[in-house]
């Protein structure tokens, strides 16, 4: 695993929200490796370089297995991650 930088953020109504950028040099080529756990989750509202990203049948949401958010991030990526029950 190589640096990540990783901002909490709520917004007026409570909603959690993350941003997570892979914080690596761009000379060496390094991936990371992001996986996280959100609880009572099922799936995200997932931005990932600010385009939606989504993997349900709808195309408005990302589905977390178990809670887990699991991606990988080049040098310079970033994801920010809504959470949703």
């Amino acid at each position: 695993q190589h640096d990540l930088l990783v901002g909490t953020f709520k917004d007026n109504n409570g909603y959690d929200g993350f941003m997570v950028t892979s914080y690596v040099d761009p000379y060496y080529k390094n991936a990371n490796n992001v996986k996280i756990k959100f609880n009572q989750a099922s799936k995200a509202l997932v931005y990932y370089n600010g385009t939606l990203l989504t993997n349900d049948d709808t195309d408005t949401a990302y589905l977390l297995e178990d809670g887990v958010f699991n991606m990988t991030l080049d040098e310079g990526d970033y994801v920010f991650i809504i959470p949703v029950k």
